[in-house]
């Protein structure tokens, strides 16, 4: 299909569109057509396809249309004006003027009707260019207007009236007795094969072929999210940067906490930055990513490119290894430098919680944007939610004093759930220094070691297993509302 349409040059190009400088005009209309070619239609419909094109690409675009033709297909197209080398691979024409038919019949044929009503083609004209032109009203100048009127009042009534007109509206010239091709050079398929489609050389395998199941769509779609991950590397390298600085800030901000009374409080509010602030970045970067690529999403399924499942498999899977690499960028540094419990034990329970934190964040924005098509919405929705999960975490206010009707939340909330389970792993086995003047004004040690930590702030109800368990249902939740709404959902883009 690519060398058919003459794309072969272009074919590990972006396509490209308003905002990525990709392919030209008339290569995404090929592109287009190469589309619909490769699902294999039994009847294809082309609105002005050679618009935008030179005038070899063009002639070569409508002969591989013509080939389809042939094969035992149905091609109908809109054209303005096509050369004559163009016209004479057509086998029907109809030419319209404000709505009405001023012909419809064989291609070969329109030269002799017009010839015959008075309107012959002059020598060394394009015939196309000559009648369109004969039927066309003249809105330049009122006297233009009448004349051109009048004109295609009569030719209008002469095609209507004409006595070589079949059943079907069609115009059959006295010589010939059938609507068949002039093309006689041109197989014609014989009584038996009426209607059955021959395959072409460059044909697609059809839907039944275990080629075209779900594992290849799955491997297509994957290889080009991953393809299209690479290439945007300017936005790889800024999301790098922002995770980096921002674990380099936190960092610095709780440097070296060391073990003191003052510590424990430090440390409650370093988890809780660290399970909030790049979670809430990374809904609108997941938002702004998913409407952009709606308008692909939408045309390719109503295409029938590829079903809802391979596509939700590849964007999850695709995304998997960037999220790993932006989030290590994100709790290493912030993590020595704030100089939490130095074991390797510890720092691998805090990246699975923090790496859990923000992948929820990702999968409730992909739920709430696939429910939501318009953006702004979306974005709204998803900062409404993320704020109460937020409120709801255990860290501005404690749980229990949570009025009864919005107590439930705290269920829901996976920031809720990674806030206990970052304290857990961090307070267990820890023990705090006292100094003299604090002994001398409590008369013992308030906060000794993370157990009676975890006791003051309320933090001890929860073990890591519950918290595990729970993240991970609210994250399977969000990604079969995904699922879900991907393939109930119209996610046809609101501009």
């Amino acid at each position: 299909v690519l060398s058919e349409l003459g794309l072969r040059h272009v074919s590990n190009n972006k396509v490209g569109g308003a905002e990525v400088r990709g392919c030209s005009g008339g290569e995404r209309r090929r592109v287009s057509i190469g589309v619909q070619m490769l699902l294999n239609p039994h009847i294809l419909f082309l609105d002005e396809p050679t618009s935008g094109l030179d005038s070899f690409t063009a002639h070569h675009l409508i002969v591989t249309l013509s080939n389809l033709a042939r094969s035992g297909r149905t091609v109908i197209l809109t054209i303005h004006q096509p050369r004559s080398d163009i016209f004479e691979l057509f086998d029907l024409v109809s030419i319209l003027s404000d709505g009405s038919i001023m012909y419809a019949g064989h291609a070969s044929s329109m030269i002799q009707y017009f010839s015959s009503i008075g309107y012959p083609c002059p020598p060394l004209t394009n015939p196309c260019d000559f009648y369109i032109d004969l039927t066309t009203i003249d809105h330049r100048h009122h006297e233009n207007e009448t004349v051109s009127k009048e004109r295609v009042l009569k030719l209008l009534k002469h095609y209507q009236t004409s006595t070589d007109l079949k059943n079907n509206g069609m115009y059959v010239s006295p010589a010939s007795n059938t609507l068949r091709t002039d093309h006689d050079d041109s197989p014609q398929p014989s009584p038996s094969f009426v209607g059955e489609r021959i395959p072409l050389a460059f044909e697609a395998p059809s839907k039944n072929n275990s080629e075209k199941g779900l594992v290849k769509q799955f491997r297509v779609l994957i290889l080009r999210a991953f393809k299209n991950e690479y290439k945007g590397y300017s936005s790889l390298l800024i999301q790098a940067i922002e995770a980096l600085f921002m674990s380099i800030m936190i960092g610095c901000i709780f440097l070296d906490l060391g073990t003191s009374q003052i510590s424990v409080r430090d440390r409650v509010g370093l988890f809780f930055i660290m399970g909030g602030l790049y979670p809430f970045i990374v809904i609108l970067d997941t938002i702004a990513k998913f409407n952009a690529e709606r308008e692909i999403f939408y045309r390719e399924m109503e295409d029938g490119l590829y079903s809802t499942g391979p596509y939700f498999f590849s964007k999850i899977l695709s995304g998997l290894p960037f999220h790993f690499f932006f989030l290590m960028l994100y709790t290493v540094p912030m993590y020595w430098l704030a100089g939490l419990q130095p074991r390797t034990e510890k720092f691998i329970l805090n990246s699975i919680f923090t790496h859990m934190a923000v992948y929820s964040s990702r999968c409730m924005a992909m739920a709430i944007s696939s429910a939501l098509v318009n953006f702004q919405v979306a974005a709204f929705v998803a900062n409404l939610l993320f704020t109460i999960f937020l409120l709801s975490s255990g860290f501005i206010i404690n749980l229990d004093s949570l009025w009864v009707g919005v107590r439930w939340l705290k269920w829901t909330s996976y920031l809720k759930w990674s806030f206990q389970a970052l304290n857990r792993i961090e307070f267990d086995g820890l023990i705090f220094d006292c100094s003299p003047e604090t002994m001398a004004y409590y008369g013992e040690c308030p906060i000794p070691n993370g157990t009676i930590a975890l006791k003051s702030y309320d933090l001890d109800k929860e073990n890591l297993i519950d918290c595990l368990s729970a993240m991970l249902g609210i994250m399977v939740l969000f990604l079969v509302l995904t699922f879900v709404f991907l393939k109930f959902i119209d996610q046809k883009p609101k501009k």
